[in-house]
């Protein structure tokens, strides 16, 4: 018994490398399960010295030069996803905003290095379906998670401003 498990885990960690392989996105949950219904091409945005200090201005702190952007054809309309990561207090978290016609359609956590207690529930991540650039700091924070609340808000910020760009 134990050797066929042990056999299974391996044939499901095969079959999800080769499909990372063929298209890498979708060793990430978020993209697969939009695979389904969707075209994902994924790119990258390159910000000049220039872009990354209008954006601080706007999102009021440092980015990245380098920011992940991933184009998504679903049903002859697109939209884009920018993976983004800052750090909280000592460790990374790293999600996942979605936009669509230059308001955010849905933010995820790809992964969370601090204590799960820190860690943003669904539910408050949905407060970020619809809102525009103006309205994210209009989104409640998190009881007990602050520094996890305004990382989350500056990452759906980025992803906003990037859009609007």
């Amino acid at each position: 018994m134990e050797f066929l498990i042990k056999n299974l885990i391996i044939l499901a960690i095969t079959i999800n490398v080769c499909m990372a392989a063929k298209n890498p996105l979708l060793a990430v949950p978020f993209f697969k399960d939009k695979s389904k219904m969707c075209e994902l091409k994924a790119d990258f945005l390159y910000l000049s010295k220039l872009e990354k200090s209008d954006a601080k201005k706007v999102v009021g702190l440092e980015i990245d030069s380098i920011v992940k952007k991933i184009k998504m054809n679903c049903g002859g309309g697109h939209s884009f996803a920018y993976i983004l990561s800052n750090r909280i207090r000592t460790e990374y978290q790293t999600v996942v905003v979605w936009i669509k016609d230059k308001v955010i359609n849905e933010v995820k956590i790809l992964r969370f290095d601090e204590p799960e207690r820190f860690k943003a529930p669904q539910k408050w991540l949905d407060q970020f379906k619809g809102k525009s650039l103006n309205e994210i700091a209009k989104v409640d924070g998190i009881t007990g998670a602050t520094l996890t609340a305004n990382s989350i808000k500056k990452l759906a910020k980025e992803g906003v401003y990037f859009e609007t760009k």
